[in-house]
């Protein structure tokens, strides 16, 4: 085995000090460039990629997504995923940060109140006395 691997190497050597593979590349890059023009680019049949289905269901997923979140934003009066100002009830202070909701999970439809945190603090959206968004 030693001895295969060090012919190769020696014939590859050769190649090497002889200029046989420097001679290759230079006979490539002496190609005509023009003939990388000639693809016909019009012929739109012979252009049918395959379609990734998966980027498709990464598309429908994410629209479903934020169709979800406009329901959960419309029944409960609230804004997700943005920069707020906020005051809860039984605080006298305003609290500035981005609304999400506190768990992954949507609510059920039947829920009359939604978890929500804005940094540390949780709350509910009924314990929301003003709401004001900072960001679009």
């Amino acid at each position: 085995m030693r001895c295969l691997i060090f012919q190769t190497l020696e014939k590859n050597e050769s190649r090497f000090s002889n200029g046989l593979l420097f001679g290759y590349f230079v006979g490539l890059m002496e190609q005509n460039p023009k003939d990388q023009l000639d693809f016909n680019f019009a012929a739109d049949d012979l252009l049918e990629f395959p379609r990734d289905l998966g980027e498709e269901g990464w598309f429908q997923f994410n629209n479903e997504k934020k169709a979800a979140f406009r329901r959960v934003e419309k029944k409960f009066g609230i804004v997700l995923n943005k920069k707020v100002r906020l005051r809860l009830r039984g605080w006298d202070e305003e609290f500035t940060g981005r609304l999400v909701l506190d768990s992954l999970a949507l609510p059920c439809p039947c829920a009359e109140t939604v978890a929500l945190r804005l940094g540390k603090l949780t709350f509910e959206n009924t314990d929301i006395e003003s709401l004001d968004v900072l960001e679009d």
